[in-house]
Protein backbone atom coordinates (compact mmCIF):
# COMPACT_ATOMS: atom_id res chain seq x y z
CA UNK A 1 0.00 0.00 0.00
CA UNK A 2 1.32 3.22 -0.31
CA UNK A 3 0.59 6.09 2.56
CA UNK A 4 0.51 9.68 1.79
CA UNK A 5 0.60 12.54 4.41
CA UNK A 6 -1.42 15.63 3.77
CA UNK A 7 -1.42 19.03 4.83
CA UNK A 8 -5.00 19.13 6.39
CA UNK A 9 -6.56 15.99 5.44
CA UNK A 10 -4.84 13.15 7.63
CA UNK A 11 -3.48 10.12 5.98
CA UNK A 12 -4.34 8.47 2.41
CA UNK A 13 -3.67 5.23 2.36
CA UNK A 14 -3.71 3.78 -1.65
CA UNK A 15 -4.55 -0.02 -1.37
CA UNK A 16 -2.24 -1.16 -5.16
CA UNK A 17 -4.66 -4.14 -5.61
CA UNK A 18 -8.05 -2.29 -5.80
CA UNK A 19 -6.92 0.99 -6.73
CA UNK A 20 -8.90 2.24 -3.61
CA UNK A 21 -8.47 4.44 -1.27
CA UNK A 22 -9.06 4.07 2.75
CA UNK A 23 -8.37 7.53 5.12
CA UNK A 24 -7.10 8.07 8.59
CA UNK A 25 -8.39 11.33 10.21
CA UNK A 26 -8.08 13.54 13.75
CA UNK A 27 -12.06 12.86 13.59
CA UNK A 28 -12.55 9.35 12.47
CA UNK A 29 -11.43 7.67 16.12
CA UNK A 30 -8.38 5.86 14.44
CA UNK A 31 -6.47 8.21 17.24
CA UNK A 32 -4.56 10.18 14.75
CA UNK A 33 -3.67 13.57 16.89
CA UNK A 34 -3.18 15.81 13.71
CA UNK A 35 -4.09 15.95 10.02
CA UNK A 36 -1.30 18.16 9.26
CA UNK A 37 1.23 15.14 8.42
CA UNK A 38 4.92 16.66 8.01
CA UNK A 39 6.58 13.41 7.52
CA UNK A 40 6.05 9.09 7.18
CA UNK A 41 8.25 6.78 7.41
CA UNK A 42 8.32 2.99 7.91
CA UNK A 43 10.30 0.95 10.17
CA UNK A 44 12.47 -2.80 9.62
CA UNK A 45 9.36 -4.48 11.30
CA UNK A 46 6.69 -2.69 9.11
CA UNK A 47 5.56 -0.12 11.17
CA UNK A 48 4.17 3.41 9.98
CA UNK A 49 5.55 6.15 12.03
CA UNK A 50 3.65 9.62 11.88
CA UNK A 51 5.38 12.73 12.44
CA UNK A 52 2.57 16.16 12.52
CA UNK A 53 2.01 19.62 13.19
CA UNK A 54 1.38 19.53 16.82
CA UNK A 55 0.54 16.11 17.15
CA UNK A 56 4.00 14.66 17.99
CA UNK A 57 4.58 11.35 16.56
CA UNK A 58 2.37 8.13 16.39
CA UNK A 59 3.07 4.99 15.46
CA UNK A 60 0.50 2.82 13.44
CA UNK A 61 -0.50 -0.45 15.03
CA UNK A 62 -1.66 -2.94 12.17
CA UNK A 63 -3.82 -4.96 14.89
CA UNK A 64 -5.68 -2.47 16.08
CA UNK A 65 -5.82 0.12 13.05
CA UNK A 66 -5.31 3.36 15.23
CA UNK A 67 -2.42 5.31 15.79
CA UNK A 68 -0.49 5.43 19.58
CA UNK A 69 1.88 7.64 20.57
CA UNK A 70 5.48 7.54 20.85
CA UNK A 71 6.96 11.12 21.66
CA UNK A 72 3.26 13.82 22.77
CA UNK A 73 3.73 17.13 24.42
CA UNK A 74 4.93 16.80 28.58
CA UNK A 75 2.86 20.19 28.60
CA UNK A 76 -0.38 21.91 27.31
CA UNK A 77 1.66 22.93 24.91
CA UNK A 78 1.38 20.90 21.53
CA UNK A 79 4.31 18.88 19.99
CA UNK A 80 5.12 20.17 16.74
CA UNK A 81 7.42 17.49 14.59
CA UNK A 82 8.40 18.03 11.13
CA UNK A 83 11.02 15.51 11.35
CA UNK A 84 12.61 12.54 13.30
CA UNK A 85 15.63 10.15 13.94
CA UNK A 86 15.11 7.10 15.80
CA UNK A 87 18.57 6.31 17.43
CA UNK A 88 19.91 2.76 17.52
CA UNK A 89 19.25 3.22 21.81
CA UNK A 90 15.54 4.22 20.85
CA UNK A 91 15.54 7.39 21.95
CA UNK A 92 14.39 10.06 19.38
CA UNK A 93 15.70 13.27 17.81
CA UNK A 94 12.71 15.30 16.65
CA UNK A 95 12.95 18.75 14.60
CA UNK A 96 10.85 21.65 14.27
CA UNK A 97 11.27 25.00 12.03
CA UNK A 98 8.90 26.64 14.51
CA UNK A 99 11.03 25.66 17.78
CA UNK A 100 13.98 24.18 19.29
CA UNK A 101 15.15 20.79 18.23
CA UNK A 102 13.86 18.13 20.69
CA UNK A 103 15.01 14.80 22.11
CA UNK A 104 13.29 11.29 23.77
CA UNK A 105 15.32 9.04 25.65
CA UNK A 106 12.93 6.08 25.44
CA UNK A 107 9.44 5.65 24.59
CA UNK A 108 7.04 7.56 27.20
CA UNK A 109 10.11 9.21 28.80
CA UNK A 110 8.97 13.49 28.91
CA UNK A 111 10.60 14.93 25.60
CA UNK A 112 13.47 17.46 26.22
CA UNK A 113 14.83 20.89 24.49
CA UNK A 114 18.70 20.59 22.85
CA UNK A 115 21.07 23.30 23.42
CA UNK A 116 24.11 23.05 21.40
CA UNK A 117 27.30 24.75 22.39
CA UNK A 118 29.47 26.05 19.50
CA UNK A 119 33.34 26.41 19.72
CA UNK A 120 33.13 29.49 22.38
CA UNK A 121 31.19 27.55 24.62
CA UNK A 122 27.99 29.63 23.53
CA UNK A 123 24.84 27.64 24.49
CA UNK A 124 21.82 28.13 21.54
CA UNK A 125 18.96 25.95 20.63
CA UNK A 126 18.37 25.51 16.66
CA UNK A 127 15.19 24.93 14.60
CA UNK A 128 15.39 22.68 12.15
CA UNK A 129 12.76 21.72 9.15
CA UNK A 130 14.44 18.47 8.44
CA UNK A 131 17.29 15.79 9.88
CA UNK A 132 19.63 13.10 9.45
CA UNK A 133 22.65 11.20 9.88
CA UNK A 134 25.97 11.75 8.19
CA UNK A 135 28.40 9.06 7.07
CA UNK A 136 30.68 10.12 10.68
CA UNK A 137 27.38 9.72 12.62
CA UNK A 138 26.72 13.66 12.81
CA UNK A 139 23.29 15.12 13.46
CA UNK A 140 22.91 17.26 10.46
CA UNK A 141 19.92 20.33 10.91
CA UNK A 142 18.52 21.72 7.86
CA UNK A 143 18.47 24.95 9.71
CA UNK A 144 16.75 28.90 8.14
CA UNK A 145 20.33 29.88 8.40
CA UNK A 146 22.06 27.01 6.69
CA UNK A 147 23.58 23.46 7.60
CA UNK A 148 24.41 22.59 11.11
CA UNK A 149 26.58 19.49 12.11
CA UNK A 150 26.28 18.26 15.62
CA UNK A 151 28.41 15.54 17.88
CA UNK A 152 25.06 14.28 19.55
CA UNK A 153 26.60 12.28 22.00
CA UNK A 154 28.71 15.73 23.33
CA UNK A 155 26.29 18.91 22.54
CA UNK A 156 29.10 20.29 20.20
CA UNK A 157 28.52 22.16 16.55
CA UNK A 158 31.36 20.17 14.97
CA UNK A 159 30.08 22.61 11.70
CA UNK A 160 28.42 25.04 9.91
CA UNK A 161 27.51 25.29 6.22
CA UNK A 162 26.45 29.00 5.38
CA UNK A 163 26.46 30.97 2.26
CA UNK A 164 27.67 34.48 3.16
CA UNK A 165 26.28 37.57 1.34
CA UNK A 166 22.98 36.32 -0.46
CA UNK A 167 19.54 36.44 0.25
CA UNK A 168 18.07 34.51 3.43
CA UNK A 169 16.33 31.90 1.24
CA UNK A 170 19.37 30.20 0.19
CA UNK A 171 20.48 29.38 3.30
CA UNK A 172 16.63 28.62 4.42
CA UNK A 173 16.90 24.65 3.89
CA UNK A 174 13.66 22.53 3.30
CA UNK A 175 14.74 19.16 2.27
CA UNK A 176 17.65 16.93 0.77
CA UNK A 177 18.61 14.37 -1.23
CA UNK A 178 22.10 12.56 -0.74
CA UNK A 179 23.40 10.75 -3.67
CA UNK A 180 25.62 7.82 -4.04
CA UNK A 181 28.40 10.19 -5.10
CA UNK A 182 28.56 11.93 -1.84
CA UNK A 183 26.72 14.92 -2.56
CA UNK A 184 24.58 16.29 -1.04
CA UNK A 185 21.68 18.61 -2.76
CA UNK A 186 19.51 20.83 -0.35
CA UNK A 187 16.01 22.64 -1.45
CA UNK A 188 16.12 26.09 -0.47
CA UNK A 189 13.65 29.23 -0.41
CA UNK A 190 15.74 30.42 -2.95
CA UNK A 191 16.26 27.35 -5.35
CA UNK A 192 18.79 24.29 -4.86
CA UNK A 193 22.43 24.38 -2.93
CA UNK A 194 24.69 21.62 -3.43
CA UNK A 195 27.07 20.52 -0.72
Amino acid sequence: NLWIGTEGGGISVLDRQSGRFSYHTHSDGCGLSSDFIKRLWRDEKGGIWVASFNGGIQVYDKRTGHFKTRAGSSTSYPLCVYDFLEWEDGSLWMSSPDGNLRYQRKAGSPTETVWFTDSEGRQFGTAAEMIYRDDEGHLCLLSHSGLIVADASTGRIVRCHHIDNVPFQSNNLICFCRLSSGDIWFGTGGGVNVL
